[in-house]
């Protein structure tokens, strides 16, 4: 886990923290506060994405940084933005150019499961966590959405791989399951 290098700035000048660096070094990741007085519920930290200590591109966000993961080919950088109560979130950059190609607010490509679950059709979506996993060796990217319905016992847990092209997000698979709340 990455938390402990990242806490809120309060003070009034604030340094970037560094997060994570690419296998080979060329690419990092930094969590940059907002100075308390310059944060919006929309920005109180920005995602900065540097090559060989040059920012390429800065992203505004919320919350913190769970988990930064990197494609085996260094392409891609897929981050967990925990954003408190509402839940995770997944970033997918190109690195070369910074470019998102999925964002939190995004929607996720993903199939449907109330078919396959019928009975939590009806059921209110309390939480959702969207979380990178990792990648595997053809570039694929590994995510775990985890649905919360309200009133249930249970949560819907989907396994999902995605490719990269284009400059988007192509569901490849996905495997849904619903498992017990206490495992959570």
């Amino acid at each position: 886990m990455v938390q402990a290098a990242l806490m809120l700035c309060m003070a009034s000048n604030c340094l970037a923290q560094p997060v994570s660096h690419s296998p080979h070094g060329e690419f990092a990741i930094n969590y940059l506060p907002v100075a308390k007085a310059n944060m919006t519920p929309d920005c109180t930290a920005y995602l900065v994405l540097e090559r060989k200590g040059k920012e390429i591109a800065r992203f505004p966000t919320i919350g913190e940084i769970q988990e930064v993961f990197w494609s085996p080919d260094g392409r891609y950088v897929a981050i967990n933005n925990r954003r408190g109560e509402s839940g995770d979130y997944l970033w997918v950059v190109a690195t070369e150019s910074g470019v998102v190609i999925h964002k939190p607010d995004d929607d996720l490509p993903i199939k449907d499961e109330t078919k396959q679950f019928p009975e939590y059709a009806h059921l209110e979506l309390h939480k959702e966590w969207i979380m990178p996993k990792g990648w595997k060796p053809n570039n694929s990217l590994w995510v775990r959405v985890d649905d919360i319905y309200s009133h249930s016992d249970e949560y819907l847990s989907i396994d999902i791989i995605y490719s990269v092209n284009g400059g988007a997000l192509h569901l490849v698979s996905q495997v849904a399951r619903m498992l017990p709340r206490s495992q959570l």
